[in-house]
């Protein structure tokens, strides 16, 4: 099991760990199997979606109107699990993994298990 920190700097942010995360996949040598990105906070999420300005910003809005960092925590989750095939990540061509701050600034934990 992996883990790397990140510093938020806003209440709420979308921190792309895309890459942070293939690199610790492509390091396991794991060839076919999962990985799950977890981070261990009641306001904090793992998030799976397209990195783009326009959605993000809709997002940004759900979260200024609904307000409840622990309540979207819940609904977005703490954690997602993803196929690994040929030792990396199975995600569509546009997809990134995000952490998602709720009640930042913080520094967050995210943790990346391949098995």
């Amino acid at each position: 099991m992996n883990s790397f920190s990140t510093a938020t700097l806003d209440r709420y942010q979308f921190v792309d760990i895309s890459l942070r995360v293939r690199e610790i996949v492509s390091a396991s040598k794991v060839k076919n199997g999962l990985v799950t990105i977890s981070v261990p906070y009641v306001t904090a999420a793992v998030l799976i979606i397209k990195d783009e300005l326009e959605l993000l910003q809709n997002w940004l809005a759900f979260f200024l109107k609904n307000g409840d960092p622990y309540i979207i925590s819940r609904l977005l989750g703490p954690k997602k699990v993803l196929p690994v095939r040929d030792g990396k990540v199975i995600l569509g061509d546009r997809q990134h993994m995000f952490l998602v701050e709720l009640e930042g600034p913080q520094k967050r934990e995210v943790t990346v298990q391949v098995c």
